[in-house]
């Protein structure tokens, strides 16, 4: 379902949100200007959504904020079956206190800007991926990813730097 402008608790200018797909909670959810979601994706406003001017996020793919919050800065994209998670089950709280329902970690996930993240990456709870950062296809993002670093593999390791030329 499409949410009135107002029902977002941001809402920037030239935001493309394409049919079918599923937004939870638009209240915790901030769009920057020129914000595109495609079709078949699901996000979860959760604790809180971020995701700044310029982000893209493909078909298919998940954010889910949960009990936690995640942060998408300006032109930083994710290709398809990308799931980004800001919250996790506490498994000690769990394991002591199985009756109670509400055993979640609030963690925050922060993406940098010009980030780029491919098909079929796993962004943890609690991750910060530094700006121009590049996560492989497949790699699931288990620790922090500093700047311009390019990560690839389960779990997620650096395999180089991205090297930025003028031109």
């Amino acid at each position: 379902m499409i949410y009135a402008p107002w029902e977002y608790k941001a809402y920037g200018g030239d935001i493309t949100i394409h049919q079918p797909c599923v937004i939870l909670k638009p209240e915790a959810i901030a769009l920057g200007g020129r914000v595109r979601i495609d079709s078949f994706t699901k996000v979860n406003g959760g604790e809180g959504v971020t995701l700044g001017e310029g982000v893209h996020v493909s078909s298919f793919c998940e954010i889910n904020a949960g009990a936690g919050t995640v942060i998408m800065g300006k032109g930083s994209g994710c290709a398809s079956h990308t799931v980004i998670c800001g919250g996790m089950t506490d498994m000690a709280m769990l394991a002591t206190t199985p009756q109670d329902g509400n055993v979640a970690k609030r963690m925050v996930t922060t993406i940098g800007e010009h980030v780029l993240i491919f098909a079929g990456a796993i962004i943890c709870p609690g991750v910060t991926i530094g700006s121009k950062a590049v996560i492989a296809a497949g790699a699931v993002v288990t620790r922090d990813v500093p700047s311009r670093a390019i990560v690839a593999g389960v779990p997620a390791k650096v395999i180089g730097y991205r090297s930025i030329t003028k031109q």
